[in-house]
């Protein structure tokens, strides 16, 4: 099977992840639900994942694999043992070679336990064993003399590194181009063979050489502090140079920047969780520390905050510039910003860019803790991913703001609310994706145009608000919205009645394909109708087909234990029950069922979670099918199939296609998942067996990085 099984085991399989096997004749293309499975397993760091063959056989070791990764290299991995091993000469193929820019044994990276390299290999390819997760221990060979950026990034188990005497070269280092090592966070010693003139190792850290002897190099330039040293680092006074991102993720407390020092790159220290404060030397020309915080020694340029320093920061009224990564993932909850400060940028002391600028602007993505700032009057956009995976509850965004960036205010899983000021005009892409907390929100009359995937995988995002004419949607705007039993739903779109004829004819569908439902401001829906709702209340929407309330449709609500209660729909098809509560004070479960003349009867439940309403859909006998899927679903949850309600369903249906057809069926029950293929004619389903689980890791999802435009 080789490739074939791996390429499944990532490129497909994770579609359907935690699902039993199917044999591939009967696989269907991805379904919303299982879309939505991916870019949770995606989101993950430790996830199980499921892999078959071509017969539907599961399969618990990864097959072997073999090929050439160089003009005399080859590689093969053995899945018994989870060993990789290169043999041969000569320098590695860079991923270009390799038609999906992957090396071909990224499929499986994350099985790999133990790597053997040749020492007549001559050089390591950029990412050439990036996302060895599995890897505790690396000895590169003698005769190895380059290695490129990235090469060992995100061997996250990776504890001890030992380099050869006979590298000369790594990198290039740039603002795009990461260290060998970039998070590895297990990682506590760097070692350099003696005789190296050009690397060195002081106290496990990894340092450039001046060159000047094999016997005692003087370390010249900081290429890379292990992500899992701790304690105080103390940087020789012999370095002038700390390269970009050189301590990226470090697991230290503090760091001692000596006299020497007159260049300091991008991110240097950046997502430091314990790093309290940064100390210069006072004798530096070029750099200073003002309460542990590093500037540049002019105090008008902010370089680095610490970031584990929790509370509040004000960034002090003499700062003028505050460098695009400064107060990225910090542990900050509290952060302003003066009006003085009017540049950012990746350079001290070039005020190329201000705070506004769409790519190096002021950002605070990543700090988790933040949950309120205060910002300059004078920014006039969020820039991209300026806010992004932060931790505020709600946010409003301040007066002037203009442009809502890339990624601005995206991941933000806590925020329930946001608020838009007038002076919004764009939107762009992804700018409220992934808030799986954001319920609704309301777009100022100004917005003219909307991007991609703007409020994307927004999972609980069920009404959107304008307050004028609809804007320039750009594709997959908007996703549905899911409930706790994980069905999907239509969001709904509200216009002012005074815009009714721009809004005639408009439409939209999700990401998922759902077509979005548009009504004037006033109409009545699920949210209006249970918004006074108490805690102790549960409504039940009884609707048709095609979501239009059902009045008059008789309604039974059947807690697990105590009174069964009985209703009548009113004009809205709303009926209003109590929700009992067990000795515990937690919820009880309950199942509701709901008929009416001229509709089959439907069914819903709640669990012992808090919720506000169920809906019940009635379907009439042309809708048979649907009622099909919904009866499927249903039994799915309860991890049974009953025959009788399915044929029962079949004879509804007058359709030959329907009778003749054959239907591929997943559904989720709890942390388990379903899979199951129907065809009316034969009766029952078939559900195959349940799967055998794998336990995989995944490579943490890499910062996207943007190249600066060239300069003049």
């Amino acid at each position: 099977m080789k490739k074939r099984l791996l390429s499944a085991l990532l490129a497909l399989t994770l579609m359907l992840a935690l699902l039993p096997a199917v044999p591939a004749a009967e696989r269907q293309e991805g379904t919303a639900y299982e879309l939505a499975l991916l870019e949770k397993i995606q989101e993950a760091r430790e996830v199980t994942l499921t892999a078959w063959d071509e017969d539907g056989n599961w399969v618990d070791t990864p097959p072997d694999d073999a090929g050439q990764c160089g003009d005399n290299l080859f590689y093969a991995f053995d899945g018994a043992t989870r060993t990789l091993t290169i043999t041969g000469t000569g320098a590695m193929w860079e991923k270009e070679n390799y038609g999906d820019y992957f090396m071909p044994w990224s499929e499986y990276a994350y099985e790999i336990r133990s790597l053997s390299l040749p020492s007549g290999m001559t050089h390591i390819a950029e990412q050439a064993f990036e996302g060895l997760s599995s890897l505790r221990t690396l000895v590169v060979p003698e005769g190895v003399r380059t290695m490129g950026s990235d090469a060992f990034a995100y061997c996250t188990s990776l504890q001890t590194a030992s380099l050869p005497a006979s590298l000369q070269k790594i990198g290039p280092y740039s603002y795009t181009e990461e260290s060998p090592f970039y998070c590895c966070d297990s990682l506590t010693s760097i070692q350099v063979a003696a005789g190296n003139r050009v690397l060195c190792s002081v106290d496990g850290v990894l340092y450039e050489t001046d060159g000047s002897s094999s016997w005692d190099p003087s370390p010249r330039v900081l290429l890379q502090v292990p992500g899992g040293k701790t304690g105080n680092l103390v940087i020789p006074d012999t370095v002038e140079e700390i390269k970009g991102l050189a301590g990226y993720r470090n697991s230290l407390s503090s760091v001692t920047i000596p006299a020497s020092v007159n260049e300091i790159g991008y991110d240097s220290f950046g997502d430091g969780k314990n790093l309290r404060s940064i100390q210069v030397d006072k004798a530096n020309l070029k750099y200073a520390s003002r309460d542990g915080v590093l500037y540049t020694r002019d105090l008008r340029t902010l370089v680095q905050f610490p970031g584990g320093r929790t509370g509040s920061f004000t960034v002090p009224s003499h700062v003028v510039q505050v460098l695009s990564y400064a107060l990225q993932d910090s542990s900050l909850s509290h952060v302003t910003i003066p009006d003085s400060v009017k540049y950012a940028g990746i350079t001290e002391g070039v005020f190329d860019y201000g705070i506004s600028d769409p790519g190096f602007g002021l950002c605070f993505s990543g700090s988790k803790e933040l949950t309120s700032v205060d910002l300059p009057g004078t920014m006039t956009a969020l820039t991209r991913s300026c806010f992004s995976n932060c931790g505020f509850k709600s946010f409003t965004i301040p007066a002037g703001i203009q442009t809502i960036g890339e990624s601005a205010l995206s991941r933000c899983e806590n925020m329930t609310s946001v608020i838009l000021p007038d002076s919004v005009t764009y939107i762009d892409d992804a700018a409220f994706s992934y808030n799986s907390s954001l319920t609704s929100i309301t777009i100022p009359v100004g917005v003219q145009t909307i991007d991609y995937m703007a409020f994307y995988r927004c999972d609980r995002l069920t009404s959107v608000r304008f307050c004028g004419a609809p804007p320039t949607l750009d594709s997959n705007v908007i996703s549905s919205w899911r409930d706790e039993n994980w069905t999907y739903h239509a969001p709904t779109f509200y216009y002012p009645r005074s815009q009714e004829a721009a809004w005639a004819g408009f439409s939209c569908t999700t990401s998922q394909g759902d077509p979005v439902r548009v009504l004037p401001w006033g109409t009545v829906d699920a949210e209006e109708l249970t918004g006074t709702l108490t805690a102790e209340q549960l409504a039940v929407l009884v609707v048709d087909g095609a979501g239009a309330p059902i009045q008059g449709a008789s309604v039974i609500y059947r807690p697990e234990s105590g009174e069964t209660q009985t209703g009548i729909s009113d004009e809205k098809g709303m009926t209003v029950f109590s929700r009992y509560r067990d000795s515990d004070g937690g919820y009880l479960s309950a199942e509701i069922t709901a008929s009416a003349d001229g509709y089959q009867e439907g069914s819903a439940s709640v669990g012992t979670a808090a919720a506000t309403y169920r809906i019940v859909k009635l379907y009439s006998a042309e809708d048979s099918r649907l009622k099909l899927a919904s009866a499927l679903y249903s039994n799915f949850q309860n991890m049974t199939l009953s025959t009788d309600l399915l044929t029962g369903y079949k004879r509804l249906s007058n359709s030959p296609d329907f009778d003749n057809g054959t239907f591929y069926l997943r559904c989720r029950a709890g942390d388990e998942s379903l899979a199951a293929r129907w065809s009316p004619a034969a009766g029952s389903p078939q559900v195959p067996r349940r799967s055998r689980r794998l336990r995989r890791r995944l490579p943490v999802p890499r910062r996207r990085r943007q190249r600066p435009p060239d300069r003049a």
